[in-house]
């Protein structure tokens, strides 16, 4: 369909195809806000976390842990299969593919499914073994404060630029 809103690598490249996926992101794109350039700077920094404008109850982590709870693990063999292609292609390409769990803040970290949360530490290590992967695990790095956060499971433009900053160095750090 000749649309690069996604990459070669993004399971979602067709989405546009799907028009039931599509529709809210068109509505926004059609009345100019949501997936347009607005959405972010030139750098590809996002402007809608700002940690001015965040909601009073900003660490209300139960919407977001009601939308992460999986209802099931159907999904993962193909999610799986998904990695597998892209870990092979780094490879193949002598790209570092390097995996990242990002910050949350604590009301998020300590409600999340113990048995979903188990199995993508499973799956990490088996990923990490079979590809030989750096993983760094920011999930409840404590040097991230409330101002950090824009709400309980994204920073903040703040805690963002921050993050980036440890994240360099951490990478710039790998053996």
């Amino acid at each position: 369909m000749d649309c690069d809103y996604h990459s070669v690598f993004s399971k979602y490249k067709w989405e546009i195809a799907h028009f039931s996926v599509y529709q809210g992101k068109l509505k926004n794109i059609i009345k100019g806000k949501g997936e347009s350039k607005a959405m972010c700077n030139d750098l590809g920094w996002g402007l809608n976390y700002n940690a001015v404008g965040k909601s009073p109850a900003w660490d209300d982590a139960a919407p977001a842990i009601t939308r992460h709870t999986a209802k099931d693990f159907s999904f993962l063999e193909e999610n799986l299969e998904y990695f597998h292609g892209i870990a092979t292609w780094c490879q193949e390409h002598s790209v570092s593919l390097i995996l990242v769990t990002t910050p949350t803040w604590h009301t998020y970290y300590n409600h999340l499914n113990q048995e979903q949360l188990d199995t993508m530490y499973s799956v990490i290590r088996n990923l990490q073994e079979k590809y030989s992967l750096p993983y760094f695990d920011y999930l409840k790095d404590t040097r991230f404060v409330a101002e950090d956060f824009y709400d309980a499971d994204h920073l903040s433009n703040l805690g963002a630029t921050k993050f980036t900053q440890i994240l360099w160095d951490d990478i710039n750090n790998i053996g």
